[in-house]
């Protein structure tokens, strides 16, 4: 497999990063607007709920 020439890779890191700053961007925004809403006080705890709710439930016989 051949290497790529650093001009595309410097394009692509910058690429990635600029897409970086995007999806941070987003991700403040929709904090932002939970916290207006008061549903949810951070994206963690939003994520920790998630997590939760996706979990099987177990049956512990006594």
């Amino acid at each position: 497999m051949a290497k790529a020439p650093n001009k595309q890779l410097a394009g692509i890191k910058a690429y990635a990063e600029q897409k970086n700053k995007e999806t941070i961007e987003k991700v403040h925004k929709a904090i932002d607007s939970l916290k207006r809403k008061k549903k949810i006080s951070t994206l963690i705890q939003y994520q920790k709920k998630q997590a939760f709710l996706e979990q099987p439930f177990i049956i512990i016989p006594n």
